[in-house]
């Protein structure tokens, strides 16, 4: 499976969920030289080069007709994640919680599904007491 971060997720992405999965390829939109890009030029471009997967936390693409149209002719299965509102590492934390849970699902779903699917990432916790307890010992 060969799965593209959209440009407006972090480029460190990439690295974290190689890591956990070899066997499956990531690149970034930076990676691919196709950052700037309009969504109904990105779209094809990245399915003619092998995409299987698209994942953004740009959820217009499913209201604009224009690129909702690009992405049901590309063939490529859709994850969007929650748009997380926090920057530095909590932002990149919580991003990558809940990418890093969804993986073995997406893995499933790219195996089992044999139209594209449309799926939406629940986000993980991204204030401090959503993710741990802590207090004296």
């Amino acid at each position: 499976m060969r799965c593209f971060i959209d440009e407006n997720l972090h480029t460190q992405l990439v690295d974290i969920l190689q890591a956990l999965s070899p066997a499956t390829e990531f690149s970034h939109a930076h990676h691919e030289q196709l950052s700037g890009y309009d969504d109904e030029d990105l779209i094809p471009e990245v399915a003619r080069r092998g995409f299987d997967v698209l994942i953004t936390d740009d959820r217009r693409q499913m209201v604009n007709l224009e690129e909702l149209a690009a992405l049901q002719r590309s063939g490529m299965h859709w994850v969007s994640l929650v748009k997380v509102n926090v920057f530095g590492m909590h932002g990149l934390g919580a991003t990558t919680a809940t990418l890093v849970a969804a993986l073995p699902h997406l893995l499933d779903i790219h195996q089992e599904e044999q139209v594209p699917q449309r799926i939406r990432l629940k986000g993980r916790g991204r204030e401090r007491s959503q993710v741990l307890t802590h207090r004296p010992l």
